[in-house]
């Protein structure tokens, strides 16, 4: 997790911490399990250490050698409704096995249909391998930030 804004003299490391974990999002610094590096994207403060961070957390989370043709397994790292296209949308990161446009997937209790996939540059992409971040349309609700997603053979396997 990034905080963001920690130029700004207002603002307090500690209590934006002490916050999270009173809404559940323990992190390492108070023995949790959530990476949190403090950074300001205006200065490009900690940028490098973020990016370290999400590297060291990819390497623990990710088998970049795993079997490709499997179903995707993916974890949510990011997600939001789209204002614009009045959509819910979710940037996952592929674990293992290869994710593809129109796959069943299963978010806790949510279950959806892959309607687009695109990656980091913004283009549309059929499909994204392990170690692969891409943004997901199709989801009937909000992901939640952390949890595992999973495609699935149909709706009924769902």
């Amino acid at each position: 997790m990034a905080i963001n804004k920690i130029d700004s003299t207002s603002d307090d490391i500690e209590s934006v911490l002490l916050e999270l974990a009173s809404m559940g999002v323990v992190s390492e610094e108070l023995g949790g399990d959530v990476p949190c590096v403090p950074i300001s994207a205006k200065e490009r403060i900690n940028l490098e250490a973020l990016e370290d961070k999400l590297f060291e957390t990819l390497k623990l989370k990710v088998d970049l050698l795993s079997d490709f043709s499997s179903k995707a397994t993916c974890f949510v790292v990011e997600s939001r409704f789209e204002t614009d296209t009045n959509q819910f949308t979710a940037t996952v990161l592929v674990k293992s096995g290869t994710l593809h446009l129109e796959d069943v997937v299963v978010c806790g209790p949510d279950i959806g249909r892959v309607r687009f996939l695109t990656n980091d540059k913004f283009q549309h992409v059929s499909h994204a391998y392990p170690g692969q971040a891409v943004r997901v349309g199709g989801f009937k609700h909000i992901a939640e930030v952390g949890h595992p997603l999973y495609a699935v053979n149909n709706h009924a396997e769902a």
